[in-house]
């Protein structure tokens, strides 16, 4: 089955390659966990990888060519589930992201790559922190 996949693989022209690289946020590392970094490819095809916390990553299996690229860190603090606070009782809702929210989106955050078999991508968001 894996040759048939090979044979599939060949025939689109897509290939996949590794993109390694470092986030940081206004020059330094966000030194937090849970930080992300997805790759999108022109088809929609999507991989996923974890930030550590000295800023750096590795994503294997990222289609060749064109990408656009949305970093976020999540908020620990944000509750789970679907229902998130009311604003209006005192407390205003929790942010979603502790960077700035653009970033979290390949639409919104302006990060693109031309991904070959081996490549490296850094970013450096910029803004300010959230809380």
């Amino acid at each position: 089955m894996s040759s048939c996949l090979f044979a599939i693989q060949g025939c689109s022209g897509w290939e996949e390659g590794e993109v390694t690289g470092k986030v940081t946020f206004n020059g330094s590392p966000f030194d937090k966990a849970g930080g992300q970094v997805v790759f999108v490819a022109a088809d929609g095809s999507q991989v996923k990888a974890s930030i550590d916390s000295d800023g750096s990553y590795r994503a294997e299996g990222v289609k060749t060519g064109p990408n656009r690229v949305a970093v976020f860190y999540p908020n620990p603090d944000l509750p789970s589930g679907r229902h998130f606070p009311k604003k209006g009782k005192g407390e205003p809702a929790p942010p979603a992201y502790l960077t700035p929210v653009k970033y979290a989106a390949v639409d919104t955050s302006g990060l693109s790559i031309d991904v070959e078999k081996a490549t490296v991508f850094n970013v450096d968001m910029k803004g300010p922190k959230s809380p």
